[in-house]
């Protein structure tokens, strides 16, 4: 059983580092060492692995996509659409095809943007001139 001992560790990182993990855990009501403990967990759950000194990115054991990003709201929105399908019996073939051509069509979108952003140019800016 193991003991309900509180144990101190101790770790050097940047200050920039120490700043990003203050601000994701303060944004997430989280303290810094529940965000640790949380982080463990993943890792010796297996949900979080870790190759080389790096996260890795791939697929998970149920086939689905794993994406650097899908923590985000937008990344939610979009996989809950996916779950959709999985449900209705679609292949997972069909699922990624249809991810790898909305992110063709996000491409395309931006390659067709200038390459500069120029407030003169939007038509719709209400500026109050």
């Amino acid at each position: 059983m193991p003991s309900k001992d509180k144990k101190v560790i101790s770790a050097k990182i940047s200050e920039n580092k120490y700043e990003m993990i203050e601000t994701y855990a303060n944004t997430h009501n989280l303290s810094i060492s529940a965000l640790i403990t949380l982080c463990m967990d993943g890792v010796l759950s297996g949900d979080i692995e870790i190759e080389k000194g790096e996260l890795k990115i791939g697929v998970d054991p149920n086939g689905y996509a794993v994406c650097e990003n899908f923590d985000t709201p937008f990344g939610e929105k979009v996989d809950r659409k996916f779950d959709t399908l999985r449900d209705r019996g679609y292949p997972e073939r069909f699922i990624e095809s249809m991810k790898e051509q909305i992110l063709n069509g996000i491409d395309n979108q931006i390659s067709m943007l200038p390459k500069k952003f120029d407030m003169r140019r939007m038509k719709d800016n209400d500026t109050g001139c």
